[in-house]
């Protein structure tokens, strides 16, 4: 394709770019520009369908949001503050930034240290209970994963990373906090052997042995949810074959995931 055109860049279906150049700044410069070009591509065609001035990725993502939560059946959920927890043996130990770390028992539930235990606390319990292959997990609530799941729909991989490091599906589920035990079995269920779950009005769960691999998989969900924020404009964007995305993954967990260790 690059022999065939006069362009220094080729766009890979389901996987980003290719950028070249001269050497490393030229081809950097090369992929600045095609994001900025892109990114104005997606806006212009959101100024287009909405009929309203719109310059930016971010207020793309505000008039995607604004439209796929307008529904009469949509209930808003009450957002809560997000946090991060890590298993140390039988006990796993929950954080947010500003408040202080909270030991728990992960059998029983009991805070064994710390201060006051939050909310969410029995979601990341049933987790680490259920997921023996779990030790961290991370709360993304970022701009485009909340406002994905807003939309409170399954997502389907339209990038290959996406179908490698979560799973050939997204659920979203909701946590409610007025019954939490109840609710995070529901989330538990919904997440089942993937890397992240939607949690509705409340970004996304993401989990991983390390927390290195956590904050990659959150990394990945962030690049999925400004893809479909941008898909959602066009029609006949169609999301990667499943029976080609559960290959992907299973490829992934069975060979390049063991590498990272080596």
């Amino acid at each position: 394709a690059l022999n065939r055109s006069k362009s220094k860049a080729i766009i890979l279906a389901h996987h980003g770019a290719v950028c070249v150049g001269s050497d490393y700044d030229d081809a950097f410069k090369v992929a600045s520009t095609l994001e900025d070009v892109c990114e104005k591509y997606i806006a212009d065609r959101c100024s287009e369908v909405s009929g309203k001035a719109i310059d930016t990725l971010l207020s793309v993502k505000d008039y995607i949001a604004s439209v796929f939560t307008s529904d009469s059946g949509y209930k808003a959920e009450k957002e809560f503050t997000p946090f991060d927890s890590e298993r140390n043996g039988d006990t796993m130990s929950i954080f947010a930034d500003g408040k202080e770390p909270v030991k728990i028992d992960i059998k029983s539930g009991a805070k064994v240290g710390g201060g006051e235990i939050p909310e969410s606390a029995d979601l990341h319990l049933a987790i680490y209970k259920k997921r023996e292959d779990v030790n961290f997990i991370h709360h993304s609530h970022n701009e485009y994963v909340k406002s994905i799941s807003k939309q409170g729909k399954k997502m389907k991989p339209l990038l290959d990373d996406f179908a490698q490091l979560i799973g050939p599906t997204v659920k979203c589920a909701v946590f409610d906090t007025n019954a939490t035990l109840k609710s995070a079995k529901k989330v538990t269920k919904a997440l089942g052997n993937k890397n992240a779950v939607l949690l509705k009005d409340n970004g996304a769960i993401c989990v991983a042995g390390t927390k290195y691999d956590a904050e990659a998989i959150e990394i990945v969900m962030d690049k999925g949810c400004k893809t479909l924020v941008g898909a959602n404009l066009y029609s006949g964007v169609k999301a990667i074959n499943a029976i080609e995305a559960n290959l992907m993954r299973i490829i992934y967990k069975m060979k390049y995931s063991k590498k990272a260790g080596k």
